[in-house]
């Protein structure tokens, strides 16, 4: 466990281990006023992320900057029990490509509905294109995999978020955070320079008089702006989480397959019940079932959350990345890839994937290791067959 000072508030992140980066974040959101009071938590898995420290947690009150949350709200996973103990596998795959569109693709029409006009900045967003993303996968390290239990028990597992909808209400709401505080800036700037003209203490050129300093990416919400962001998150969360299971009935039709269980996680989202934001981070109350994904090879860690307070009651949302992106296509070759997938069906390990090769993530033993204060009930459950977003 480390813990952080910074100029406003401090951070405990529950590793061992931390870099120079992801610790300039975490340090960075540290000395940000609007979070002073925020009870700030770092889960292990935590890695440099685009705006913040990929596993932040921390209580929210009245002001959040979007950038925080990030643009793929609502991304999570769906956890499916099978009745079956075999599939073919190869039929699978073909369905998967045939049916479930990834990357930048969707379906030519709706595979579901959605009501999107409960959705305050409904007038901002590609209405048909987020209704024809519903049961599609997206990219990144979005994937679709069915483990085995140590009971022998089939689980299909879906890694996915809330698509271009995400994005476009993230950017919405980042972009109003931005113009808002430039508003606020530029009359607290007006202001100085009147009370400095008036007390002659200070000469304030022209320049500096309508001079802005607001960050885009740091910029917040607060007032009706944030009450209207949280709403329209909330919406936004729902349309992930139907998306996932969207997904998992397409596949379980098609494919014949009965159901006996599911449950889902979501780790990029606000808690509004409970206010806490979990950047890469999933809740883990008293009793709530758990999913952590390690990687493609290792599969995903079972649990149940303990509800443990010091952690936000949360936990990782995976092994957390060893290396960037770029990183990863430099550092290892598809042959070493493939090698490493040995005795798994995939498809999809290729250059084009290569990014998310088992190799670019923490070895499971770093999270095994500090998870066992926030999740019971740990099972190890092992891929048979992964289907990777290129």
């Amino acid at each position: 466990m480390i813990k952080l000072q910074g100029k406003r508030n401090s951070a405990i992140v529950f590793t061992d281990k931390l870099d120079k980066s992801t610790k300039t974040q975490i340090s960075s959101l540290l000395r940000e006023e609007a979070y002073s009071d925020s009870k700030i938590r770092i889960m292990p898995d935590t890695h440099s992320g685009k705006h913040v420290a990929v596993g932040t947690t921390m209580t929210v009150s009245k002001r959040i900057a979007p950038a925080l949350v990030g643009v793929d709200i609502g991304c999570g996973m769906e956890v499916v029990f099978l009745a079956e103990r075999e599939l073919d596998l190869e039929k699978l795959d073909g369905m998967i490509h045939s049916h479930v569109p990834a990357g930048a693709k969707i379906h030519a029409t709706p595979l579901d509905a959605f009501d999107l006009d409960s959705l305050i900045c409904k007038a901002n967003v590609d209405r048909e294109r987020a209704l024809r993303s519903l049961g599609t996968l997206g990219g990144g390290n979005h994937f679709i995999e069915v483990d085995r239990t140590e009971s022998g028990e089939l689980v299909l597992v879906i890694h996915s978020g809330s698509r271009q909808l995400g994005s476009d209400v993230a950017s919405y709401y980042q972009e109003q955070a931005y113009r808002y505080q430039c508003k606020k800036q530029r009359k607290r700037t007006k202001q100085s320079y009147y009370d400095a003209k008036d007390t002659g203490l200070y000469y304030f050129s022209k320049s500096e008089k309508g001079a802005v300093k607001v960050k885009r990416e740091e910029a917040i919400l607060e007032g009706r702006l944030f009450d209207d962001y949280l709403h329209d998150l909330t919406v936004v969360t729902a349309f992930a989480d139907l998306n996932r299971r969207t997904i998992a009935e397409l596949i379980c039709k098609q494919m014949g397959l009965t159901v006996t269980d599911r449950f889902s996680c979501v780790h990029n989202y606000i808690d509004t019940e409970h206010m806490i934001l979990r950047k890469g981070a999933i809740s883990a109350r008293l009793g709530e079932r758990v999913i952590i994904p390690l990687n493609m090879r290792d599969g995903a860690v079972l649990g149940t959350g303990k509800g443990n307070p010091d952690w936000n009651f949360s936990a990782p949302h995976g092994a957390g990345r060893a290396c960037s992106r770029t990183e990863a296509k430099y550092a290892f070759t598809v042959e070493d890839y493939r090698r490493q997938m040995e005795g798994i069906f995939t498809t999809t390990a290729n250059e084009g994937s290569i990014d998310e090769c088992p190799m670019a993530y923490k070895s499971p033993g770093r999270i095994l290791g500090f998870i066992d204060e926030t999740v019971s009930d740990i099972e190890i459950i092992r891929p048979i067959y992964n289907f990777k977003a290129c």
